[in-house]
C-alpha cells in the first residue's frame, strides 16, 4: 500500500468504529499539539460593515483591571418548526452553566434570540452564565430587548458584540456562533450562498456575517453545520487568530461544554487543541453509545486564520503552474467524495445542488496537484483535524475528511434544466464570485 501522500510516518487508519482515523495531513489529530495564540488587547480597530456603519468601540480599560477572557456566545434560537433544534439552544446553556466555574479568569455571556416554542424566554436576552448544575437556567438576565424580525441580526448581531465588550472589557475576547449554518452552500429558495443564523430567511451569508463580525477575536468557534469550508475560514481571516469548526453536519447534540468550559479559558491561550479533539470524540460516542445510532460522523478543525493568505497564496499558484482551468476542475470534483457522505450520480449536479461541497486537500489531490509546498501551507492553516465515522472515510490514498471542505461555484459546474433555473444559477455564480477565497485564490483568473 502506497503512503498516505500528506502524512509522515502515522500509520494506516483502520475501520474501527470509535477509533480516531489519523487521516492524510501531518499530525491531523495529535493529541498533544501546541496551539499558540496571540493575545489581543481589548477594543480592536473601528469595524465599518458592508451597511457604511461603524461601530462604537468602547475606549480601552487600564489592563490591570482587566479580565483575561471575555467570551460571548451568540445563539440564533428563535427557529420555527423545529421544535427539537430550538430545544437544544437551551441545552447548549444548561451544559454552558454547568461547565462554568467561578475561579475563570473572565466572563461569559449568552444572547439567545429565543424560539417561539420558548417559554421561559419570550424575547431576546442576553444573560451573564452563573454556575448550575439544575436542568433550569438560572444565569443572570443582564438585558432584555425587542424581537427582532427576519433579517434583524443585520444590525442586532454587531450592537451586541459592542455591548459586551463594554460591559466586560478584557484582555482577550472569544466568540461562539451557534445556529443553522451550511458553509458557502447555497439557499435553495434564494440566490444567496449561506453562511449561518436561525431558519433559513434569516441566514446572514458568509461575506455579511464576516463583515458584521468585530475585529480582535483569540477564536470564533462554530457551532453550526458545515461551516469548516475554505471560503468561511478566508472570510473570517481577519477577525480572529483562530477558528474551530465542522466540516460536516452537526447534530443538535450539542458538545460537552460541561467539560469543555476550561480550555475556553485556559491561559495564556485557550486550549482550542483540547476543545476540538474533545468536542468531536464526545459527539460520536454521545451518537454512538447512548443514542444507539447505527451510523453517525463528528468532524472537529482547528484553523490557524493567520495562515490563510499563504494558502490561498498556495492555491493560485497550484492552479497556475498546472494550468488548471474550470473544466479540469470539475473533473477533479467528479472524481471527489462529497462531504455530505454521497456518490456521484448526477454529472449536471442540478437536482444535488449540496453535493458540490469536497476537501479542499481531497480535490487538489484529484487534480494532481499535491505539491510539498501545498501541504505544507495546508498544514499550517489547518492545524487539527479530528474526525471520527462508524465507516472508513478514505480510499487507499487520501482521505476524504481532512479539515477544510470547498464549494467550488465556477461556471459550467452547474447544468440548469431550464430558464429559471439558468437565471438561478447566474445569481449563484454572481454571489460566489463576490467571495474573497474566490478572488485570491485564483478562480477568477480561470478560463
Amino acid at each position: 500500500m502506497e503512503k498516505n501522500l500528506l502524512k509522515k510516518d502515522i500509520p494506516s487508519p483502520q475501520p474501527t468504529i470509535g477509533k480516531v482515523h489519523s487521516f492524510i495531513r501531518i499530525f491531523s489529530i495529535l493529541i498533544a499539539a501546541t496551539v499558540t495564540v496571540l493575545s489581543i488587547t481589548a477594543c480592536g480597530d473601528d469595524v465599518t460593515n458592508i451597511y457604511g456603519e461603524e461601530p462604537e468601540i468602547t475606549p480601552p480599560v487600564p489592563t490591570d483591571t482587566l479580565k483575561h477572557r471575555t467570551i460571548l456566545a451568540y445563539i440564533w434560537g428563535d427557529i420555527e418548526n423545529s421544535v427539537s433544534l430550538s430545544q437544544s439552544q437551551l441545552d447548549y446553556i444548561n451544559r454552558m452553566e454547568a461547565g462554568w466555574q467561578d475561579n475563570f479568569d473572565g466572563d461569559l455571556y449568552v444572547y439567545l434570540d429565543p424560539s417561539p416554542h420558548f417559554v421561559q424566554f419570550t424575547q431576546p436576552v442576553l444573560l451573564k452564565i452563573m454556575h448550575d448544575e439544575t436542568p433550569a437556567i438560572v444565569s443572570e438576565i443582564v438585558e432584555s430587548y425587542k424581537p427582532i424580525e427576519p433579517g434583524g441580526d443585520i444590525t442586532r448581531y454587531p450592537e451586541i458584540q459592542n455591548r459586551v465588550r463594554e460591559i466586560a472589557p478584557a484582555e482577550t475576547y472569544g466568540l461562539m456562533l451557534f445556529g443553522h449554518g451550511s458553509g458557502a452552500l447555497m439557499i435553495n429558495s434564494s440566490a444567496a450562498t449561506k453562511g449561518m443564523g436561525g431558519g433559513y430567511n434569516k441566514y446572514l451569508e458568509n461575506k455579511e456575517l464576516a463583515e458584521l463580525t468585530l475585529e480582535g477575536y483569540e477564536y470564533i468557534i462554530f457551532h453550526a453545520c458545515q461551516m469548516a469550508s475554505v471560503e468561511v475560514a478566508y472570510e473570517f481571516r481577519n477577525k480572529a487568530d483562530y477558528m474551530v469548526g465542522s466540516e460536516v453536519e452537526l447534530y443538535n447534540l450539542s458538545w460537552p461544554f460541561e467539560q469543555i468550559m476550561s480550555y475556553l479559558f485556559a491561559k495564556p491561550q485557550a486550549d482550542l487543541s483540547n476543545f476540538t479533539i474533545t468536542a468531536a470524540q464526545w459527539l460520536y460516542n454521545t451518537s454512538m453509545n447512548e443514542l444507539g445510532w447505527e451510523s453517525c460522523e463528528s468532524t472537529a478543525s482547528l484553523i490557524d486564520l493567520k495562515q490563510m493568505d499563504r494558502l490561498a497564496a498556495a492555491t493560485r499558484q497550484a492552479f497556475v503552474e498546472n494550468n488548471i482551468d474550470k473544466a479540469t476542475i470539475k473533473e477533479g470534483l467528479m472524481a471527489c467524495h462529497f462531504v455530505n457522505n454521497t456518490e456521484t450520480t448526477d454529472p449536471g449536479f442540478y437536482d444535488n445542488l449540496q453535493d458540490l461541497t469536497v476537501d479542499l486537500a481531497e480535490l487538489m489531490y484529484r487534480l494532481g496537484i499535491l505539491s510539498d509546498e501545498w501541504i505544507e501551507a495546508y498544514n499550517q492553516a489547518c492545524l487539527i483535524n479530528a474526525t471520527f465515522f462508524t465507516l472508513p472515510m478514505f480510499d487507499e490514498y487520501i482521505s476524504f475528511y481532512n479539515g477544510l471542505s470547498i464549494y467550488p461555484m465556477l461556471e459550467g459546474i452547474l447544468q440548469a434544466n431550464n430558464e429559471e433555473g439558468e437565471a438561478l444559477i447566474n445569481s449563484w455564480l454572481e454571489n460566489y464570485q463576490g467571495m474573497q477565497w474566490y478572488q485570491d485564490c485564483g478562480f477568477a483568473e480561470m478560463e
